[in-house]
């Protein structure tokens, strides 16, 4: 929470001297001499009055008296809103080892479905891209509102050989607005993210991820990693299914790519995983959270408990 005013918050103050004030008139009556025909019967009643029962009048002023005080600072609160200014790039591994099936139907089936289940997440407005990467990497589509466009790219999708995490990352960096020739030094880029999905390790050039990674992050773009794969993952070769070898991701690499620039990593090892994975990526990289004045529902509460005040220290005054 955020307050405009906040030297306003002084005048809670108040409220303990005014605690003060109160224990010392309900401990010390007042010296008033006072006439009454049964003088037994009165002081009977004195002493079975207990001198600090609760006086919800006097709490439900207090109360009021503080929310009000917190309504003349002006709070902010942070609310998620869409934000409409970034644009997301995805950038999907289609390594022959995405045809392993240890996630049904296959790896790359699942990211497709996945994929386009994240679009769906997505604000109208936000811009969204797509790059695949085998030995090398392709725009399969720039950055566009145009979301059956990108779903017709991932159907299209195709298996290679090779997987070249580093140039992949490289060109969907550069895809994104203002990126391919910005100067990191002079520039204010627009938002951006970019949405890695890799079940494998880099063996192609540029061999240099991180720094990569890190020229990304100076370009103010964070790189959303997901590791997708079992440990047990087996890519069967030859059509009697004889021969193969194991197919798993880089997790070490993935999550220092997150953390260089600022975003986070994921594994994800099923098919319901990866789709919970990419549901919470559309909070993460779709919207954002900006200052709401709540000055009316503070000072709306506080008169709220007045209300309440004066009403219980009538109430209170009828039964004495």
């Amino acid at each position: 929470m955020s307050l405009a005013r906040p030297l306003a918050l002084l005048l809670l103050l108040v409220l303990p001297l005014g605690a003060v004030l109160y224990g010392r008139w309900r401990s010390h009556p007042t010296g008033q001499s006072i006439l009454h025909p049964d003088l037994a019967l009165l002081a009977a009643a004195s002493k079975a009055r207990r001198p600090w029962t609760v006086n919800w009048g006097v709490l439900g002023f207090a109360l009021a008296f503080a929310v009000a005080a917190v309504a003349l600072a002006r709070p902010a609160l942070p609310v998620p809103v869409p934000d409409d200014r970034t644009t997301i790039m995805l950038a999907v591994d289609v390594s022959l080892s995405m045809r392993a099936d240890d996630i049904q139907p296959t790896r790359l089936e699942a990211a497709k479905e996945a994929a386009k289940a994240f679009l769906k997440t997505l604000p109208a407005r936000v811009k969204v891209g797509l790059v695949s990467f085998a030995a090398y990497p392709v725009l399969e589509h720039e950055p566009t509102l145009d979301r059956a466009a990108i779903v017709s790219a991932l159907d299209g999708l195709q298996l290679g050989y090779g997987t070249a995490i580093g140039a992949g990352l490289q060109l969907a960096t550069e895809s994104l607005p203002e990126r391919a020739q910005g100067d990191p030094m002079l520039t204010k880029f627009p938002p951006a993210a970019i949405v890695l999905l890799s079940d494998g390790r880099n063996n192609r050039p540029p061999f240099n991820v991180l720094d990569i990674a890190a020229h990304t992050r100076d370009l103010q773009v964070r790189v959303f990693t997901v590791g997708l794969g079992t440990n047990g993952g087996f890519l069967a070769q030859g059509a009697d299914g004889i021969g193969g070898f194991e197919v798993g991701f880089d997790s070490q690499t993935l999550r220092e790519i997150a953390s260089i620039t600022g975003g986070r990593f994921f594994e994800a090892n099923s098919a319901r995983q990866l789709d919970s994975v990419y549901q919470g990526l559309g909070r993460d990289v779709a919207w954002t959270s900006r200052p709401r004045d709540v000055t009316s529902i503070a000072s709306g509460l506080a008169g709220l408990l007045l209300l309440v005040a004066l009403l219980a220290g009538s109430a209170e005054r009828r039964l004495i």
